[in-house]
């Protein structure tokens, strides 16, 4: 992070603006020493943030022998194990047993993962843990 501070007088007096350091003590026009003093900072940093949206959602048919919903959509981006940002989207829907995911680098926008099979196949991961 890089970090500025100027500092801007103005003489409540005569009304002269003048740049110096912060040990001013009078107007160098008037010599009055009633000074306004204006620090101007300026401050450059990277923030990073996380955004997740997700979408559950119930049929009225009931699927499998729990009360869960019925299909489920979920977009993350996040960063990865290296710090890069991605865009991970995943979808599952349980009456059609289908469940897909992807991995997308922000940055190239290549897809690292992308997964698509059963749900029926994906036990032990994350939320659908049995």
């Amino acid at each position: 992070m890089k970090d500025k501070l100027k500092y801007d007088f103005t003489c409540l007096d005569c009304n002269y603006i003048f740049s110096n350091d912060e040990n001013i003590k009078s107007c160098p026009k008037c010599g009055s020493k009633k000074l306004f003093k204006n620090i101007d900072v300026s401050l450059n940093c990277e923030i990073n943030v996380d955004i997740s949206v997700s979408y559950k959602g119930k049929s009225s048919e009931r699927v499998g022998k729990r009360k869960r919903p019925g299909f489920e959509f979920e977009h993350v981006e996040t960063l990865d194990y290296l710090g890069n940002p991605v865009a991970i989207d995943s979808r599952r829907d349980r009456k059609e047993d289908t469940y897909f995911k992807t991995v997308t680098d922000k940055k190239t926008t290549d897809k690292r993962i992308v997964r698509d099979k059963k749900l029926s196949d994906h036990k032990g991961f994350g939320s659908e843990k049995k």
